[in-house]
């Protein structure tokens, strides 16, 4: 599944936000693909819940949000992809905590 975000990383459809605004917690994901969106998150107890947003008003605001955000606010591409490696990289040594 990496590998996939590595790729999409690598041609531009998938993009990573830099500090300060990654301060939202690790374990939540929003990914939107054409007109659907998923929200993804780990609860406390491990469980993970998965949301599917399929309301077109909220997916517009979340896709404007993020496409006015400025540049600087993304990991470039080259960093977006060594992150995934190094994530991909300490879980195929066990080191990954």
């Amino acid at each position: 599944m990496l590998r996939g975000v590595e790729a999409s990383c690598r041609n531009g459809s998938y993009r990573i936000l830099q500090k300060p605004l990654n301060h939202i917690p690790s374990n939540l994901h929003l990914c939107i693909r054409g007109n659907i969106g998923t929200l993804i998150f780990q609860k406390f107890n491990g469980e993970v819940m998965l949301f599917t947003i399929q309301e077109y008003g909220l997916l517009e605001t979340f896709l404007d949000y993020l496409q006015n955000m400025q540049e600087s606010c993304f990991y470039t591409t080259e960093e977006a992809v060594a992150y995934v490696q190094d994530i991909i990289c300490r879980l195929e040594n066990g080191s990954l905590e």
